[in-house]
């Protein structure tokens, strides 16, 4: 085993295989072999452009890892998608694989407000949006992978993002009526609060069970007494 060693002397990919991947055996085989092989390139490509050398020697060493290669085969032989946000997000698989995916989904929820600032350009909260919805599908995918969450977990976990999400979105939509004087928020720091929009989750989003591939549907109502419009 390497890795950067955790405060009581194990390893990250000691941590990997007794809390995230307890049984590799289970894991899915690459549907396209080649596509697994030019995942690793990629991966392998990746670490070594890595600033942080920590980050580096802990992608070879998960790598070199049996199990550990067994996961990353069972993403890039299987899906495009995953394979493009672990390549680019190779920090974060660090951080699942040493804090655990509950971690680090929680860490993604609760730092979309500042990585989606509701006074920034619509462009850049779009971009925030999506760079985010990638963090959150690797870390939700490796944890369903790799047999750590039920299904349960694994669909309210994705509901929880896309509710986050929603709140983003209409924070800055809210925000920027308001600034073009198109209505008038009690308060602009908090555009949702009391801004008499009410969003409602249909469906699998209002059930708590949003798949990976999943739209949601939305009900929109607006209390016109609440804010001058």
């Amino acid at each position: 085993m390497c890795g950067k060693s955790r405060p009581d002397g194990t390893s990250e990919l000691k941590f990997l295989s007794e809390s995230l991947l307890s049984d590799p055996e289970k894991l899915p085989r690459p549907a396209h072999p080649d596509s697994a092989a030019l995942g690793r390139q990629r991966w392998a490509e990746a670490a070594d452009r890595s600033a942080d050398a920590l980050i580096g020697e802990f992608a070879h060493g998960l790598a070199a890892d049996s199990a550990g290669a067994m996961l990353l085969d069972a993403v890039f032989g299987n899906s495009p998608f995953l394979s493009q946000c672990l390549v680019t997000n190779i920090g974060l698989v660090r951080t699942i694989c040493t804090d655990g995916p509950d971690a680090a989904l929680a860490a993604i929820l609760s730092g979309l407000d500042t990585a989606v600032p509701a006074d920034a350009d619509t462009s850049q909260v779009m971009r925030a949006l999506r760079i985010a919805r990638q963090r959150c599908a690797i870390t939700v995918a490796l944890a369903d992978i790799a047999g750590a969450w039920p299904l349960e977990t694994v669909t309210g976990s994705l509901t929880a993002f896309a509710d986050r999400a929603i709140d983003c979105a209409l924070a800055h939509l809210l925000l920027q009526s308001h600034s073009a004087g198109e209505l008038a928020l009690p308060d602009p720091q908090e555009p949702c609060r009391d801004s008499g929009l009410v969003v409602l989750g249909m469906g699998k989003l209002g059930a708590g069970e949003l798949n990976y591939s999943s739209d949601i549907d939305l009900i929109v109502l607006f209390d016109h007494e609440r804010v001058e419009y």
